[in-house]
């Protein structure tokens, strides 16, 4: 059954990939970033850049980097990690939740994570923060086998945390969930096993440690500041990050989607009934998370307050995109196994999941294959590698080898680079990388075509494919 569910999730996550491959300009970004650390040959101390100027650990760079090297710089590697981790992913779970629960709600669980939406768009994406879901499923196991007094996996559970962090910086908000769960067992916990804990977090973070300590501590400190600063702008007694309607009703749709995903995309009605099994199921239970005598009493303990501490953070953080909620991704699967356990017991429960399992495979089925990001057909749409390489090829073509510009106007493009790091990317990889320094050959790609100049004198238009605009400039 186990092997079954993993192959379901392993072709839901693969087929048609190449066809449908995504290639963001964050993707161009790390990309590029890993290329320059190869031909450099420096080993990065940092990783992804994040928000408010702080960056994610070295990590995913130093995984990518033997991958780019053995397979060619192919643009597909990433999605393939992101695959070949979500499929993982699956067993991972049937072995840890086997082992904190039983075997049933494993079995659930899995097959729910085999033909999840969100899950299988994560793993297709490949970007570096779905690898945070490994290291989730890594620390609870841990956590676990601390919990029933084994010190010792304090280390690896700190291992753990550490690498997490290192793949998304957001799981800082798992660290209340940790320190409570230290102090309920701090009567069978000594120094040694204290001291093991930080070496063993300290171990993944060491490059990014190494870099801020040369750097000043700058994102140190700005991280110090910038918790506090959420917190009390929050409760609105500084001017920035206050609780608005308008922030309280994005909250509220991020924290639903977030949950609806789990299960369908875009069946809001069902979503609904589901969060509110969930939630009523958690209330219904929620004594069994103030137990704190038997290993049976870890599961529920570390479910509740995990969902219930990070949910706090992520709310008093405002408008939290989809990637942030990574580092419990898992919760509400899990959740909602644990209350289909309960009702396979019964004639009536078995008939109402079967109910519910075909209720989703037949919504989700409807979505993957009416949606480019899964297998229709993708188009000419920019986001999509195959559309993406058709645009730098023609410019490549057309330079003739000689040095260019390349620039881009579209959404996001006051992100550094005019987030057309996709772009430069396949240029490179193509045989002409775009030149940093002026040039007299540029090219501007426009995918929003309601910002083409009104003026093209000087310009050339060469290509158009659905939105695409490549214009011209020669000086």
């Amino acid at each position: 059954m186990v092997l079954l569910i993993f192959l379901i999730g392993f072709f839901l996550r693969f087929f048609r990939i190449q066809e449908n491959l995504l290639f963001n300009p964050e993707h161009g970004r790390d990309f590029l970033a890993i290329k320059e650390a190869i031909f450099s040959r420096q080993l990065p101390l940092l990783g992804p850049p994040g928000s408010h100027e702080f960056y994610q650990g070295p990590l995913y760079y130093w995984l990518m980097m033997p991958l780019m090297l053995v397979f060619g710089f192919q643009p597909l590697i990433g999605a393939w990690v992101g695959i070949m981790a979500g499929s993982l992913i699956i067993l991972l779970n049937y072995w840890v939740i086997e082992k904190v629960f039983n075997q049933k709600v494993a079995l659930f669980s899995s097959l729910i994570i085999a033909i999840s939406p969100i899950w299988i768009y994560f793993s297709r994406e490949g970007r570096y923060y779905f690898l945070t879901v490994i290291t989730f499923y890594l620390l609870f196991w841990f956590l676990y086998e601390l919990w029933q007094g084994k010190g010792k996996f304090l280390f690896w559970a700190g291992l753990a945390y550490g690498a997490m962090l290192s793949f998304h910086l957001g799981s800082i908000a798992l660290a209340p969930v940790i320190a409570l769960i230290l102090w309920v067992k701090r009567k069978k916990l000594d120094r040694k096993d204290i001291g093991r804990g930080l070496i063993g977090f300290l171990i993944p973070n060491l490059p990014l440690l190494v870099y801020d300590l040369t750097h000043g501590l700058t994102m140190s400190s700005k991280l110090l500041v910038w918790i506090p600063y959420r917190i009390i702008g929050f409760f609105g007694f500084y001017p920035k990050n206050n609780l608005t309607p308008e922030v309280l009703r994005e909250n509220v749709q991020a924290f639903l989607k977030f949950f609806g995903e789990n299960f369908t995309m875009h069946e809001v009605r069902l979503d609904l009934l589901l969060i509110g099994v969930i939630v009523g199921f958690l209330i219904f239970n929620y004594k069994k998370a103030f137990t704190f005598k038997g290993r049976k009493d870890f599961g529920w303990f570390f479910l509740f307050w995990t969902l219930l501490l990070f949910s706090l953070a992520l709310f008093v953080h405002g408008s939290p995109p989809r990637h942030y909620f990574i580092s419990i991704l898992p919760l509400p699967i899990i959740i909602f196994s644990l209350f289909l356990e309960k009702l396979w017991k019964s004639y009536l429960g078995k008939a109402l999941f079967i109910f519910f399992l075909l209720l989703m495979t037949f919504f989700n089925h409807r979505f993957f294959y009416d949606s480019p990001a899964f297998y229709a057909a993708a188009g000419d749409s920019p986001l999509f590698f195959k559309s993406q390489e058709k645009i730098v090829r023609t410019i490549i073509i057309d330079a003739q080898n000689r040095p260019f510009n390349l620039k881009r106007v579209g959404e996001f493009d006051y992100y550094p680079g005019e987030h057309a790091q996709s772009y430069q990317y396949l240029a490179w990889w193509l045989g002409n990388e775009p030149s940093e320094e002026q040039q007299r050959l540029s090219y501007t790609i426009y995918e929003d075509l309601n910002r083409l100049p009104a003026d093209e004198e000087g310009k050339v238009k060469i290509f158009e494919v659905g939105r695409v605009v490549i214009l011209k400039e020669e000086k």
